[in-house]
This record gives structure tokens, sequence and C-alpha cells, in this order.
């Protein structure tokens, strides 16, 4: 993770929260400031919702659930636009999510700031 002050931005998708749980709980250990975007299909399907909910108070997660594929880009876009383009992103979730990320992302992050989680 960047050691920025600046806000990190986190997108996870279904299982991709592994690795962002673990990066949100360490920016808010540190007390840095991030914006965590969860989609999943329902609350049935979201994973860790003990371990987000210990962070909900923040504000700093935000949860998406059951969108379309529009409703998921349209999502992605306003969170991306509404930051300042030296921003860190990062992200993990199925190839398809990953990509509406990096299509948005890049439109206004720089491109060395957008970092994407594979497993």
């Amino acid at each position: 993770m960047s050691d920025s002050s600046q806000k990190a931005l986190l997108f996870a998708a279904g299982i991709g929260i592994t690795p962002l749980l673990a990066m949100a709980q360490e920016l808010a250990f540190n007390q840095r400031p991030f914006d965590l975007h969860y989609f999943a299909r329902s609350t049935e399907f979201a994973a860790f919702q003990d371990r987000l909910s210990n962070m909900e108070h923040s504000g700093n997660v935000h949860y998406h659930y059951g969108l379309t594929p529009e409703a998921t880009e349209r999502a992605v876009g306003y969170a991306v636009e509404a930051v300042p383009s030296n921003t860190h992103a990062y992200c993990c979730g199925p190839t398809a999510f990953m990509d509406v990320v990096v299509a948005h992302a890049r439109q206004w992050i720089y491109p060395g700031n957008i970092h994407l989680e594979y497993f």
C-alpha cells in the first residue's frame, strides 16, 4: 500500500474483500483516510460482515448489494470521479469487475496509482 496521507479508495467484489479488508483494517488502525466500496450479490453472499461492521461507524464502508452490471458501473464511476487524481485505488474481485474499476479509474486517477490484487 502507498504510504501517502491521501485518502485510499478500495474496491472489492465478492471474495475479493479478503485482501482489501486487511488493507482497510491497516488504514483504520493507522488513522489514515479511506473509502471501501464492497460489492456483493446480497448480504447473504457478503463475507466478513462482523469485521466490516466494526468499521461502519467511521463512514468509510459503502455496501453495494444486488446491483446490475450497469448500476455497478455507475457506482464505481461515481466513487472515482469524486477523488483527486493522485488518489491510490486498490481493487480485487472477479475479472469483469476489476475491468470496470480500471476503466473508470483510468479516467480520473493516475495510471500508476491503480493497483490490482489477483488471487
